[in-house]
């Protein structure tokens, strides 16, 4: 209950692992409203408000403002927040801010920064890579099972799992795509379900930091 008063009050509940709290419209609204006083002209596809067109520019912004809110109300810093940019199919920009790390992931078609902060000042710039590990044996290996959807999946899908240097964590979405690109895990699987598009457009800034995505049949994406 303090937790609630002090991070948000529940809005409305998506499923019974998706809750939506009135911070989660608040960064929303923040976006929209930057992007108006800035003028833009293209659209916007948000987990909060799915699509919102400003004008007729094929500029596309997807993002997710807050990813694992229900998470932040108990008290994890497992919670990142993800803008990607695009010009029709093509890649412009991005930022991945990680609250857990304290780091924020900025990208251009062809580089990412990683920025390091101490409160609100930056301490650390560097470029973003993934890391170097080759084996599989030798990898760090994330595999989100947050819901009770994911747990079952998992379970039929053992043999899958089995032999994997695996820690699992109650964390999806773009806190490891935040911590992909910047080697702190080797690799993120998300095999039962997908990822939502929202989460998914991030992983175009760990593409330029070296990683290589797949879908669910091995396909480079």
């Amino acid at each position: 209950l303090r937790l609630e008063e002090e991070l948000g009050k529940l809005l409305y509940v998506k499923d019974e692992n998706n809750r939506t709290f009135d911070y989660d419209l608040a960064a929303n609204n923040l976006l929209m409203d930057t992007l108006r006083a800035r003028n833009f002209k293209g659209e916007v596809f948000s987990e909060e408000t799915k699509w919102t067109k400003f004008g007729t520019s094929r500029e596309i912004i997807i993002t997710d403002p807050i990813c694992n809110s229900s998470l932040l109300r108990r008290g994890f810093r497992n919670v990142a927040s993800g803008v990607t940019f695009f010009r029709g199919k093509e890649f412009v920009a991005g930022a991945l801010t990680d609250f857990g790390t304290q780091t924020m992931c900025i990208a251009n078609a062809t580089r990412v920064l990683r920025i390091g902060f101490v409160g609100d000042k930056e301490v650390v710039v560097s470029n973003a890579l993934v890391s170097g590990k080759k084996e599989l044996e030798d990898a760090f290996v994330v595999l989100s099972l947050y819901s009770k959807e994911y747990r079952k999946e998992a379970i039929k899908q053992r043999r899958l799992l089995e032999g994997l240097p695996l820690i699992v964590e109650v964390m999806g979405g773009q806190p490891n795509w935040s911590r992909l690109t910047q080697g702190n895990i080797d690799a993120y699987l998300s095999p039962f379900h997908g990822t939502r598009i929202y989460e998914m457009a991030t992983g175009e800034i760990a593409k330029r930091a070296g990683a290589i995505v797949y879908d669910l049949g091995g396909n480079e994406i």
